[in-house]
């Protein structure tokens, strides 16, 4: 369900059928909260009303299938949820390192390239 874009088809959804965000919400059994929050894009609906959704959709004359995201921007998603579950440290010091001048930056990841084969070899002798 991540692979459709949700504030794009909630919105469609909303305007063919000429409902609000509280009645959009009571009509797949949800609040207008949670309608604003997918429409915002800070969350997807559930699978549950994902296929609400779906038959408000058909209804409204609307094919889900033309909001699939393309899988650049799929990629992307992923990438910034690989990039979430990284460490808090880890992420400032990967922030730290891109604000770095490149050539800066190549000598920096030269070094810690080195000391993590020197490690390595530690361990394993």
């Amino acid at each position: 369900m991540h692979d459709l874009d949700w504030p794009r088809l909630i919105s469609d959804i909303s305007e063919a059928l000429v409902l609000t965000q509280r009645e959009l919400g009571k009509s797949i059994g949800t609040t207008q909260q949670s309608v604003s929050n997918w429409l915002n894009g800070r969350r997807v609906p559930s699978d549950t009303k994902a296929k609400r959704f779906f038959k408000l959709a058909e209804e409204a004359g609307i094919s889900y299938e033309d909001y699939r995201l393309p899988q650049k921007v799929l990629k992307e998603k992923q990438k910034k949820l690989e990039i979430k579950s990284l460490p808090i440290k880890v992420r400032r010091l990967s922030v730290k390192l891109n604000n770095l001048h490149p050539r800066r930056r190549k000598k920096i990841m030269e070094y810690l390239e080195d000391m993590l084969e020197t490690v390595e070899k530690k361990h394993t002798s």
